[in-house]
């Protein structure tokens, strides 16, 4: 970097990070270094005082850093490639072959922020949206041999009344090589979207030129698909993690692309919260498991590729598809108010339910009681309202919410509440 310290390259913004879960600032393909240029020279510093740190003042109390402030100026971010030079090549070659970086010009309607950015098949995928994030656009570059400015194909173009909802859901389908992506020889790809109100997955395909041709809903149904975890192009199955069993729960389903998008088989049977990591291949997986009532347990599962098929064409039975090879965590957790000196005795379970507001519309809560006697009791009514949280999840976290527990030691009834806002719930909902 340079200019001063307002300036970097190959490191995302804070913008980016906080408000846009995009953590990475580079991306490397077999020919091409592609990299993010910040400039926040514009965006003014802003500084925070460590005032409980003592009565002293000076640099070692207080923090400044460029902070992007609501309406006011945002960094400068461009997207660039750098193309690498050859692995034998010497010194000389090496600078003679690398030469200049160019840049990757950004759609029109969508200019201000580089949200997603993925390499596949020697072309450079980049997701872009506006400002007020209603628009996004799906471009692909080839910048192989370019020089100067390289304007790319928008492949997609996704528009909202509201706000768009970004998501790491894009999986290209077809196998990497340089001659598809061209009449005769099209990119199929997933792509997820809340144009039916709720996060689901479709089937695109592409031919090189204009915008992508969607073929098929893959998922459908009243319920959103949070991750896609993984892919088998044998059985053309897709595997992610979604809500299909309720809001507050989070399971691991599998379904064949070509199917009834409503057809989805639920892989981890047991209720509660499932954050899943899978393999490349799709045939193991670490799933990290939990709930109210459950303390985290890990596992290693091997899925049985043979099974996986028949669940997927039984649509529901999956029993057989998975088997535990190995046990990486495990704890159990027994609810009592003895009031031992066993923090674990004292940390009761929330109870988990619902209720209908006003309008009529279901909302989730999770109760924590106060210690038993006379009541009535005073009420903490604990909120956050969103957009992209959920505080009400039948998982370990809802338990283990130590702010909750001091308060209810204290004789207070808390409640937590998604209200609407909250994600996880569909468009209207949010």
């Amino acid at each position: 970097g340079g200019g001063g310290g307002t300036r970097t390259r190959g490191l995302a913004d804070f913008l980016s990070q906080e408000e846009m879960d995009q953590y990475r600032g580079y991306w490397v393909s077999s020919t091409h270094l592609i990299y993010l240029e910040v400039d926040e020279s514009l965006v003014p510093p802003f500084t925070i005082m460590h005032s409980g740190k003592g009565e002293a003042t000076g640099p070692g109390y207080e923090e400044t850093h460029r902070y992007p402030f609501a309406g006011r100026a945002n960094p400068k971010v461009r997207l660039r490639a750098q193309r690498l030079p050859p692995d034998a090549a010497g010194e000389k070659a090496r600078r003679e072959a690398s030469g200049g970086s160019v840049s990757l010009v950004p759609p029109e309607g969508a200019k201000d922020y580089v949200c997603r950015v993925s390499v596949w098949g020697g072309k450079v995928w980049a997701q872009w949206c506006d400002r007020p994030q209603s628009t996004l656009c799906l471009v692909c570059y080839d910048v192989g041999g370019k020089k100067g400015d390289v304007e790319g194909v928008v492949v997609l173009v996704e528009r909202s009344d509201v706000w768009i909802n970004l998501h790491h859901m894009l999986r290209i389908l077809t196998p990497a090589s340089d001659d598809v992506g061209v009449p005769g020889k099209p990119v199929e790809f997933l792509w997820a979207s809340e144009s039916s109100g709720y996060m689901h997955l479709y089937l695109y395909s592409w031919s090189g030129t204009g915008l992508a041709t969607r073929k098929k809903a893959v998922t459908a149904g009243p319920w959103v698909v949070d991750a896609v975890n993984g892919y088998s192009g044998d059985t053309r199955t897709v595997f992610f993690s979604c809500s299909v069993r309720g809001a507050t729960q989070r399971h691991l389903c599998c379904k064949r692309v070509d199917d009834d998008p409503e057809a989805v088989t639920v892989l981890t049977e047991e209720k509660g919260w499932h954050n899943v990591t899978m393999g490349p291949d799709c045939r193991y997986f670490v799933d990290s498991h939990s709930g109210v009532e459950v303390k985290p347990t890990v596992k290693v599962y091997r899925i049985v590729p043979d099974d996986v098929a028949l669940a997927c064409a039984n649509a529901g039975d999956s029993s057989g598809a998975l088997s535990v090879l190995l046990v990486l965590h495990s704890s159990t957790f027994v609810p009592s108010a003895s009031g031992d000196a066993d923090l674990g005795s004292k940390v009761l379970p929330p109870a988990l339910g619902s209720f209908e507001n006003s309008t009529g519309t279901r909302l989730n809560y999770a109760l924590y009681p106060p210690p038993p006697g006379p009541g009535p009791h005073p009420l903490v009514v604990s909120v956050y309202g969103g957009p992209h949280v959920q505080r009400v999840t039948d998982s370990w976290s809802t338990t283990a919410d130590m702010r909750c527990h001091y308060l209810r030691s204290l004789g207070f009834l808390v409640a937590k509440c998604d209200n609407r806002g909250s994600c996880r719930r569909g468009v209207e909902f949010e």
